[in-house]
């Protein structure tokens, strides 16, 4: 498994409804296990949770899995928007 991070840009906050220039420069971490698949998984965590929580689980499963820490769910960030399941949706198809 390996950890990644993918750098929000201003052009893909002003895509988002709940947007705030706060947002641009952060970044969104996700865990990887690299695999060679037709199809990805995408492994989502629960409240209070990150990427971290398939650790385990990842390095396992036969196809791609990504596992991505929702925006607002990093360890040590300050600024903490709430965002709609919409806004999710746009900043994780930025990733991939």
């Amino acid at each position: 498994m390996k950890e990644l991070d993918f750098t929000i840009t201003a052009d893909l906050v002003r895509q988002l409804k709940g947007r705030s220039a706060r947002m641009i420069g952060n970044k969104l971490t996700y865990a990887e296990n690299d695999i060679e698949s037709d199809t990805m998984v995408i492994f989502f965590h629960g409240m209070g949770a990150d990427h971290r929580t398939f650790a385990d689980i990842l390095p396992k499963h036969p196809c791609r899995g990504i596992a991505p820490t929702l925006y607002g769910f990093e360890a040590g960030l300050a600024f903490r928007p709430a965002l709609s399941l919409q806004d999710h949706s746009i900043l994780l198809r930025a990733i991939f």
